[in-house]
């Protein structure tokens, strides 16, 4: 199993159950109504510009060579 590691707020991702018919059902359940997406509305914005604006490659680059500069 991989090591989670909690970059961004938990609350802006769903875990699927399972790759299978319960995964999907499991979309179909969540998709059917925007409540899921808009509990989740900050929580997913906050993730969305952490991945943009700190964990791309050329930021972390960035970010790592003035640490030792």
């Amino acid at each position: 199993m991989l090591r989670q590691i909690n970059y961004y707020p938990l609350v802006a991702f769903l875990r699927l159950p399972s790759l299978d018919e319960k995964g999907v059902a499991y979309i179909q359940e969540i998709t059917a109504t925007p409540e899921a997406w808009y509990n989740r509305k900050e929580a997913i914005a906050e993730a969305r510009q952490i991945i943009l604006h700190k964990l791309n490659l050329l930021n972390w680059l960035s970010d790592f060579v003035e640490q030792f500069s």
